[in-house]
């Protein structure tokens, strides 16, 4: 089965052409204006005639309606990107949260163990994997695992808390850091150093790893995301993590990075519409 796998990101939008779950060809293009993003989209897809298209999208996102609460880039806030997209691609078509697409494209087939990925990039999201099922909170809404807070003096947010782990480790928040540091726009510099302020981000690291790992209890916690990309070896403790650092785990925690980057996205919003419409299907 061809497949169409999208994944909207904040600043990119990465496309990928899938037959089963072969990779035939991918790219990217600019997260702009939403309409003329959306145009794009559509005409990249329709030149390739996939016969189902996968989408996943940073949220907030009502995966039944279709409706988007996402605050940036600022005019793709409150918009109905699921009949926008079926009006401009009339095909079958899966919309996701884009933490959950890029947690299917790094589940393995067979995995059946909980595991629990962060994406950092433009904001920090998370999705969860129970052994069998991506997991839902009440009334289907995904879990905002961006929100967690783990600083209570941090800068407010507009979920209504203070210092949420996505204000630590998007993109932007450690822009802002490493300038108050006085490290200007080198991020790397910053995170390198000493600074009371980059070994405050390296806590916030370790206190977001215990809250999921005790809360969740996953056989391996995933990091991708651009952040992780460019950061992810001055943030996270990649390895094993022993009782020495939870001693509340029987057994290790698996840190990874995502086997596919930023990638991930789509091959999961590609595998999530196979299953939904061809491939998989019950």
């Amino acid at each position: 089965m061809r497949v169409a796998g999208v994944d909207i990101g904040g600043t990119k939008t990465a496309l990928g052409l899938f037959e089963g779950p072969r990779l035939l060809e991918r790219s990217t293009i600019e997260t702009g204006p939403y309409g003329a993003t959306l145009d794009r989209i559509a005409e990249w897809i329709a030149l390739r005639s996939p016969e189902a298209v996968g989408v996943g999208c940073r949220g907030p996102l009502d995966e039944e309606t279709g409706y988007l609460e996402c605050v940036t880039p600022e005019d793709w806030h409150r918009r109905p990107l699921g009949p926008d997209l079926e009006s401009r691609l009339p095909l079958p078509m899966t919309l996701v949260n884009d933490a959950d697409a890029a947690l299917m494209g790094e589940v393995g087939e067979h995995e059946r163990d909980p595991v629990l990925l962060l994406t950092l990039g433009t904001g920090v999201g998370g999705a969860l994997w129970t052994g069998s099922h991506r997991y839902r909170g009440a009334f289907g809404e995904h879990p905002e695992i961006g929100h967690v807070p783990v600083f209570e003096d941090g800068p407010a947010c507009a979920c209504g808390l203070r210092g949420c782990l996505e204000h630590v480790l998007c993109r932007g928040g450690l822009a802002y850091q490493a300038e108050q540091a006085g490290f200007g726009p080198e991020i790397a510099r910053f995170l390198s150093s000493d600074h009371p302020g980059a070994e405050r981000v390296r806590q916030g690291v370790w206190r977001a790893l215990a809250i999921f790992a005790y809360a969740y209890r996953p056989g391996r916690v995933v990091f991708g995301g651009g952040v992780t990309d460019d950061f992810g070896h001055l943030l996270v403790p990649f390895g094993q993590v022993g009782r020495e650092r939870f001693p509340f785990l029987v057994r290790p925690l698996q840190v990874e990075r995502a086997r596919l980057g930023n990638w991930a996205g789509v091959h999961g919003a590609a595998r999530i519409a196979r299953e939904a419409f061809g491939e998989g299907r019950p």
